[in-house]
């Protein structure tokens, strides 16, 4: 079983949260193409709450299988290779590609063959994250770009993708762009600054206008894409302006803490082995042959001081 299959929202409304604007996309009866369909969690919603006729795509053999228990067929094959001809032997009113793009190796051959499987005026839905997310460009500003199992940087991602390339990528493959919605993760002028502060830099208004705009707040990506008309021009799809999120004032005096005790940490470090050096310092001493000498010819000295004292 995949990773992707346990961390999925099971919950219908979660699930609904989740896929923002792309879940009333899906109308009621139709015919959809889930492509990457995981153990089919998708699928049942739309066949559940609208109704839908739900193929799937799906590589991994356990999710498959239990893909199939739920959807009308489920097709196991390589996206990056070629496309089996079976595939085409129906069309769709809308083709989904939940965080799929990001893991081919050729994402536009993958969309270009889904020209071939959509209905006329059919949708294809994308979600992808963000790679210019702020998380991102402060980790690359700290000089850090570390792969984890899960999120932006998943060890599995092959291609990384802004709003700009996704645009790229739509049009390249004969797409246009009629919607696009984003889920937001957004970071604490507190964080942020002290991330700045930390490698020597400072943030001025001008630079939080900037980080500000969806570009940098996306976390996620959602795209409704269509084919583009003969001799059509995709036309630029602004995202929606969305309210700064409430900041967790607890969590950021956490964090405060967290920094300080680190602080203190190495401190204590430090002193234990400034420390541990003067102790070996002493001992090189004590054990030296001047010091043994020195103390070898003080000793007659040191009895007759004693003697003095007593007569006295």
């Amino acid at each position: 079983m995949s990773k992707y299959s346990e961390i999925a929202p099971k919950d219908q409304e979660k699930l609904k949260e989740f896929l923002g604007e792309l879940y009333t996309y899906v109308k009621v009866g139709d015919d959809v193409l889930d492509v990457g369909c995981s153990t089919g969690y998708f699928g049942k919603l739309l066949i559940e709450t609208k109704g839908c006729h739900v193929d799937g795509v799906e590589i991994d053999p356990e999710d498959a299988a239990k893909a199939k228990q739920i959807l009308s067929h489920v097709y196991s094959f390589d996206l990056d290779l070629e496309w089996p001809k079976e595939v085409y032997n129906k069309k769709y009113d809308v083709i989904f590609f939940g965080d799929v793009i990001e893991h081919l190796k050729y994402p536009e051959q993958s969309l270009r063959s889904c020209l071939n499987l959509l209905k006329n005026g059919g949708r294809l839905l994308i979600s992808t994250p963000n790679i210019a997310h702020i998380s991102t460009r402060l980790e690359l500003l700290t000089g850090n770009f570390n792969y984890e199992s899960t999120g932006i940087l998943d060890n599995t991602h092959l291609r990384l993708f802004t709003r700009e390339t996704l645009e790229k990528l739509a049009s390249d493959s004969g797409y246009k762009i009629v919607d696009i919605d984003y889920s937001l993760v957004d970071f604490s002028p507190a964080v942020v600054n002290r991330t700045l502060k930390n490698i020597g830099l400072k943030s001025t208004p001008q630079f939080f206008e900037f980080i500000n705009r969806p570009e940098a707040r996306a976390y996620q990506y959602k795209l409704v894409l269509q084919a583009l008309g003969k001799g059509e021009k995709p036309a630029k799809i602004k995202p929606p302006l969305k309210p700064i999120q409430q900041h967790d004032v607890l969590g950021e005096e956490i964090i405060d803490l967290r920094s300080q005790n680190t602080k203190l940490l190495r401190y204590i470090d430090e002193l234990s082995k400034a420390l541990d050096a003067s102790n070996k310092a002493l001992t090189d001493i004590t054990n030296s042959k001047s010091w043994k000498l020195m103390t070898t010819a003080k000793k007659p000295y040191n009895k007759l001081v004693n003697l003095t004292k007593n007569k006295q």
